[in-house]
């Protein structure tokens, strides 16, 4: 499904992904790998959705171990989450 989202729209995780990177130690670890860091950044910026879970590395290991797109990765983040 495509979703249109304005420019300049800020983006997030999609929930359902960041809590299946959680119950997932494989995908952690690749992404600890993917972006120079550690398990504790990763799990830091999980809880957070931090914006780093939306870098071009990131999002590359996500899409590629998940088998979609980088954009069904995100949603547009609420104007109250801003």
């Amino acid at each position: 499904m495509l979703t249109l989202v304005k420019v300049n729209q800020k983006m997030k995780i999609k929930d359902e992904i960041i809590a299946k990177i959680r119950g997932n130690n494989e995908l952690n670890a690749k992404l600890q790998l993917a972006m120079g860091v550690t398990g504790s950044t990763v799990n830091r910026w999980l809880k957070s959705n931090h914006r780093q879970l939306t870098t071009f590395d990131a999002m590359r290991t996500m899409a590629e171990y998940f088998g979609v797109s980088q954009g069904d990765l995100l949603e547009p983040v609420k104007k109250m989450e801003v």
